[in-house]
């Protein structure tokens, strides 16, 4: 009776390949997209969201909203990065990039 060599197989060329070389592109390409999750997830976190509303913005149509939208992009560059959000509604007002 002939044993197996566990170790290697054989392929089409009939030569020994290890058996988790053909696991290793798929392993690499799930490690690959874990990193990038992980990259995307982490960028989320670290920039936080910022509501114009808690900054005074009022959604009104009539009110000038320039100094809560000035407020909030200060925010905003103070804490390294992030997004300012504006809940539904309409405003008024002139966003200046410092």
């Amino acid at each position: 009776m002939k044993f197996k060599n566990h170790k290697f197989m054989r392929n089409k060329n009939n030569t020994r390949k290890h058996p988790l070389l053909k696991t290793r592109s798929l392993a690499s390409a799930i490690l690959l997209a874990l990193c990038g999750l992980l990259l995307a997830v982490s960028t989320s976190l670290r920039a936080g969201s910022f509501k114009v509303g808690d900054y005074g913005a009022v959604a009104d149509d009539a009110t000038d909203n320039t100094a809560a939208f000035t407020s909030c992009l200060n925010a905003i560059i103070a804490a390294g990065g992030g997004k300012m959000v504006l809940p539904d509604g309409v405003y008024r007002g002139r966003i200046t990039i410092p």
